[in-house]
């Protein structure tokens, strides 16, 4: 299969004035998709919810839940075919890469939208997204919001997309070990729970990198390739300028071992410290990134279960075209502690 990712649009494009502006909604046809199975959010009270607002809008909305994988994808591809000017998802950071991917594979010809109602919707948070289900929904009305350009990653031999993470290791495992029903009781708090007791468990591999054709040999037992780097509900950024409008990825490397070491990392990357440490080194690619293990990692991708090393993937600017508020600004990344340059740490 080729490495070259399907075309994407990747310009940033303005919406039309708001309801309040012209008397008339941004979106005149909508499409629902609904992850029923996803976090803790009742799917009738959220159908409810979006079509009283629809109605009142005078918005056409259809609302589909999804039933197995492949629905979320497979409904947004054709949704500009049916007429439809947006998609909107409810549920998880799953449920809108799938429909992601789905846009991405009909050339970006219309917008994602989120209700960040999924156990980790950290792609909505990263957005500014507001967390409350009714003024998240209030983009799409009278809030305003604009479409902008979002990176994504591409794994060509899985042809799957990314927005926030894959990776091979430890973020791989405790994504394996945390029950569906572990995650639905206490959400983000499941993967603390499981990586606090998989922590004592790690085990380094012999790590080599390729880097836009470069290659690194490091020994550790993480290799994560990261897009999007706010983990919003800790309130923690894990790396040095890791931004998601900049048209790169960053990989993160971990060795640390034992339960000192991963304190002492916990505490670096809470306070923002990611300079000067053995145990923790960052890199970045601007076009394609490839990790091999001996032995052999587990892998995942945006906290679904992948298989094992090698983990090949494409980096893909401005890939899928999202919804965000106004105030929102796609040109200011975070403040970074330290600057890195293309392949180097």
């Amino acid at each position: 299969m080729s490495d070259t990712p399907p075309t994407t649009t990747q310009t940033t494009t303005e919406l039309l004035n708001s309801e309040q502006q012209t008397g008339t909604p941004k979106y005149e046809r909508v499409l629902v998709i609904i992850n029923p199975v996803s976090g803790q959010q009742d799917p009738d009270e959220t159908t409810r919810m979006i079509e009283t607002r629809a109605e009142r809008a005078g918005t056409h909305v259809e609302i589909r839940r999804t039933e197995e994988e492949g629905d979320a994808e497979r409904w947004a591809r054709g949704a500009a075919d049916e007429g439809f000017e947006l998609v909107l998802t409810s549920g998880g950071d799953g449920t809108v890469v799938e429909a992601m991917s789905g846009l991405i594979r009909d050339k970006n010809r219309i917008a994602l939208a989120q209700l960040p109602s999924g156990t980790a919707s950290q792609i909505a948070l990263a957005l500014d997204v507001p967390e409350d289900l009714e003024a998240a929904l209030e983009l799409l009305f009278d809030t305003p919001a604009k479409e902008v350009d979002l990176d994504v990653g591409y794994l060509p031999r899985q042809d799957r997309y990314f927005a926030l993470i894959t990776g091979a290791g430890f973020d791989a495992q405790v994504i394996n070990e945390s029950p569906r029903e572990l995650k639905r009781r206490f959400g983000f708090l499941a993967y603390v729970f499981t990586g606090v007791r998989e922590m004592f468990r790690l085990k380094r591999s012999t790590i080599t990198l390729e880097l836009d054709g470069k290659s690194r040999r490091v020994r550790a037992h993480t290799a994560m390739i990261v897009n999007i780097g706010r983990i919003d509900n800790a309130n923690v950024s894990i790396g040095p300028d890791i931004w998601h409008h900049d048209g790169v990825l960053n990989v993160m490397v971990v060795g640390s071992k034992g339960l000192r070491d991963n304190l002492r990392l916990a505490w670096r990357l809470f306070h923002r410290d990611y300079a000067n440490s053995r145990d923790l080194r960052y890199f970045r690619a601007e076009k394609k990134i490839v990790i091999t293990a001996r032995p052999p990692l587990p892998t995942q991708i945006d906290g679904d279960s992948l298989g094992e090393t090698p983990l090949e993937v494409v980096v893909v600017p401005g890939g899928v075209r999202v919804l965000v508020p106004e105030a929102y600004d796609p040109g200011t990344p975070p403040d970074a502690a330290v600057k890195l340059e293309p392949g180097k740490q």
